[in-house]
């Protein structure tokens, strides 16, 4: 009920009052929006900032593609001494036992050397 009389009443009143507070309310709505737009952005210090995790990004990708190639390495050789230690034991085990104790001491002194 009160907003209806309240309307009303807006309605009755002189055209050149609600035109000044409408003038009075568009000036302060600009001069609000135009205070906000001059808020200092430091586009330097973002920029730097954003250069500055780009470098550090960088850094750790390399540190991970180094890892990468240790490991692919490390599993290369794991791969060939496996397939050098199952031939090696395929021998010994199909030779006789004096014959497996020679080819293991030759073996040996190989290693020594």
């Amino acid at each position: 009920m009160n907003f209806i009389k309240y309307f009303l009443q807006l309605l009755n009143t002189k055209i050149y009052t609600n035109v000044y507070t409408l003038i009075i309310i568009i000036v302060a709505i600009y001069l609000y929006h135009s205070n906000l737009e001059k808020v200092p952005v430091k586009q330097n210090e973002v920029i730097t900032f954003l250069d500055s995790i780009d470098k550090r990004n960088k850094v750790l990708f390399s540190k991970i593609d180094s890892l990468d190639l240790k490991k692919a390495n490390q599993l290369k050789q794991l791969d060939e001494t496996k397939s050098h230690y199952d031939s090696f034991k395929n021998i010994i085990d199909s030779l006789s036992a004096v014959d497996a104790l020679e080819r293991l001491l030759s073996e040996s002194r190989q290693l020594q050397d």
